[in-house]
């Protein structure tokens, strides 16, 4: 009698995002950050988030009260997706939160988008007043969160290697990167018509980007509904993204195919993953998966239950 094969984990195509370093214009407060994706043609979020934190020690000193202790688990800065169905239409949309503050989001987002490191010393009172207003801030509300702003990143430029329409209005490095800005032009839309054969996420040149341009957040929440519209608008020119205003930054990150076997990596349910040799290592966590589409993964027979199925005698 054939019994039932054991359940096997389904895996799709993996990369591993590893976030490197943010900074702005000036230092006044600390900025957290959130990964996900985003499949535009299906609608939907296709990630859990992953949640960063790549602060200075003294913007973490002014959270201190907040977090006396502090789990291994929130320190990880790198993050392995799992895509089961690649698209061309996949992006990494990454959004930034500061800590609740009194006023609307254009108020708090203003000194990001007028003043500038050249200029600290022109406007040190005004700083320092900011500074003073964020410590009072982090003091009372640290344990609170509002948004501050976001991009995106388009996959496909990633793994197809062309760095110049990956986000809308932005520079980006890519290591591999050549040729003139315009071939580069020339090549996205070439291969953005190609379609879905060429989402290898398996199997890519790893890539460094500098992310140096961000959207203030417009409201208290970014819809799906805006957001799809926006992340649509960033795979053709649109004046839809050009009302939309910048806030300055560097987000240095790394994007690669993931190992197979990494080390110091946690599962989604937080549970070591072997190899993981040293408990007090800075982990990479797994993200959990939502599918666009149900999986469906059958098990392929053994060569006994294959003989059955063929016609041979049941036992």
């Amino acid at each position: 009698m054939l019994r039932p094969r054991s359940a096997k984990e389904h895996c799709g195509q993996r990369i591993m995002v590893k976030c490197l370093s943010l900074k702005f214009e000036i230092e006044i407060e600390p900025i957290f950050g959130t990964l996900a994706l985003y499949d535009v043609r299906e609608k939907k979020k296709i990630s859990e988030n992953f949640y960063f934190d790549l602060n200075s020690d003294p913007m973490k000193v002014l959270l201190k009260p907040h977090t006396p202790h502090t789990a291994i688990s929130t320190l990880a800065r790198s993050a392995i997706f799992s895509i089961t169905y690649p698209s061309p239409d996949i992006f990494l949309v990454i959004k930034l939160e500061k800590v609740l503050q009194q006023g609307d989001i254009g108020e708090c987002c203003e000194p990001y988008m007028v003043m500038k490191e050249s200029d600290s010393t022109k406007h040190k009172e005004k700083l320092e007043k900011l500074k003073q207003q964020a410590e009072q801030a982090c003091s009372r509300l640290g344990r609170f969160r509002m948004p501050f702003a976001w991009t995106a990143i388009h996959l496909l430029n990633i793994v197809s290697s062309v760095g110049a329409w990956i986000v809308w209005n932005s520079t980006l490095t890519l290591r591999k990167g050549h040729g003139t800005w315009n071939e580069r032009k020339k090549k996205g839309f070439e291969r953005m018509s190609v379609g879905e054969d060429m989402c290898n996420f398996a199997s890519f040149r790893p890539a460094t980007l500098t992310v140096t341009n961000f959207f203030k957040q417009e409201g208290d929440r970014l819809s799906d509904e805006d957001l799809y519209k926006y992340l649509a608008d960033m795979r053709r020119p649109s004046s839809v993204l050009r009302r939309l205003r910048p806030v300055t930054a560097q987000l240095k990150i790394d994007i690669s195919p993931a190992p197979d076997s990494p080390h110091y990596c946690l599962s989604p349910e937080l549970l070591h993953v072997k190899p993981y040799p040293d408990l007090r290592v800075r982990p990479t966590k797994e993200v959990l998966e939502f599918p666009a589409r149900d999986v469906y993964t059958p098990t392929p027979p053994t060569e006994a239950e294959g003989s059955v199925l063929s016609g041979g005698a049941w036992s």
